[in-house]
């Protein structure tokens, strides 16, 4: 999953700058975030995802100068996608 969004984001020539993701430890939640720099802009931005196996929450992800994403389910930035369905299946195509 994380590899299509990279992927998707390269597209639009935005390339991910570093990136760092965790896993829950019984391995059901997954929680990352990535600094990414467009080419046409001089400031980076941060992408946060969060997605669960036990069905806990949502695929979810959000976008901004400041990203919070943590393992007890805080998860906040400038804007957050509600539209987790879409997501999905874009994610399901690749």
């Amino acid at each position: 999953m994380v590899e299509a969004l990279v992927e998707s984001m390269s597209f639009r020539h935005i390339g991910v700058v570093a990136e760092e993701y965790a896993v829950s430890k019984d391995g059901m939640r997954m929680f990352g975030c990535s600094i990414s720099k467009p080419a046409w802009k001089d400031a980076d931005s941060r992408f946060g995802l969060r997605i669960s196996h036990d069905k806990s929450f949502r695929l979810s992800c959000t976008v901004g100068v400041c990203v919070f994403v943590c393992e007890n389910l805080a998860f906040s930035g400038d804007f957050t996608a509600v539209l987790a369905k879409a997501l999905e299946e874009l994610l399901a195509r690749r």
